[in-house]
């Protein structure tokens, strides 16, 4: 009985100081990780001691139906080569663009545009089995080739640089499509990096309710609207536009891509 109680005792006092062991490991394993972090914080401050200094800058552009566009930058992604924030109404979206320092291989302009609309900016957790984002949708990918149509035709001949434009949705308000202001983030962020690029560029939407013209009608009136034109300008010539519409006369397309260049100059 004396030989059970001193066995019983040993494994109790075994366990009690193997679990303190495990406590000190931990705790030194988590001192280790917060001096690693310092570290790394000190060498990024080395690095980067510039980069507390950058100011933060921001414009409005006013259209005829009264909706301020405001593009500003300077406060988010500043490790970015260029980044760029544009909201219209509620709805607001942040565009980064990065581009690596040595040329690929490849024979054509490895653009990459990643345009996508999170559930957070709702407002909400994704309703899928899984509770978390999946992969692109339709939508998704029409809106990052309209960008990339938008931006690719004004790189120089002969850049051959990885570059990456990635489109995050911050909030949404259920009025104002972002694909268009996700075009004038995108030019933003190109005009304000290094990256050569010959923009910048402007989009507008253009819609026609009852014969007369709407620059970026909200989606309710683009149900009522007999026309849906994504246009996009440069300063001397029209670099794309994106047209979702039944019949429409010559004299009717005409007329709203004129109109269209006439509110993509504050863009210039």
């Amino acid at each position: 009985m004396a030989a059970c109680m001193n066995g019983l005792g040993f494994i109790i006092v075994s366990s009690a100081v193997a679990q303190n062991s495990r406590k000190y490991v931990q705790l030194l394993r988590t001192r280790h990780r917060i001096r690693y972090f310092d570290r790394c914080l000190a060498d990024i401050n080395r690095k980067y001691s510039g980069w507390k200094e950058t100011t933060s800058a921001s414009k409005e552009i006013l259209f005829s139906s009264g909706k301020p566009l405001k593009i500003s930058t300077g406060k988010l992604a500043r490790f970015a080569d260029g980044c760029s924030v544009a909201q219209l109404g509620d709805t607001s979206v942040m565009v980064t663009a990065v581009s690596k320092t040595r040329q690929s291989s490849s024979s054509f302009l490895p653009l990459v545009v990643d345009y996508r609309q999170k559930a957070a900016a709702a407002g909400r957790i994704p309703t899928n089995f899984l509770r978390r984002e999946l992969g692109p949708t339709e939508k998704e990918i029409l809106t990052s080739r309209v960008i990339d149509r938008s931006v690719r035709p004004l790189f120089p001949e002969g850049y051959l640089y990885d570059t990456q434009l990635v489109c995050n949705l911050i909030a949404v308000d259920g009025h104002n499509d972002p694909d268009v202001v996700s075009i004038n983030a995108a030019s933003a962020a190109l005009s304000l990096s290094d990256i050569p690029w010959n923009g910048p560029v402007g989009a507008v939407r253009v819609g026609m309710i009852d014969g007369e013209l709407v620059i970026n009608p909200t989606r309710r009136e683009l149900v009522q609207s007999s026309l849906n034109l994504v246009v996009t300008g440069a300063e001397h010539n029209l670099v794309g536009s994106s047209h979702v519409a039944g019949v429409a006369s010559q004299s009717i397309l005409i007329q709203n891509l004129h109109q269209a260049r006439t509110m993509e100059r504050p863009f210039e």
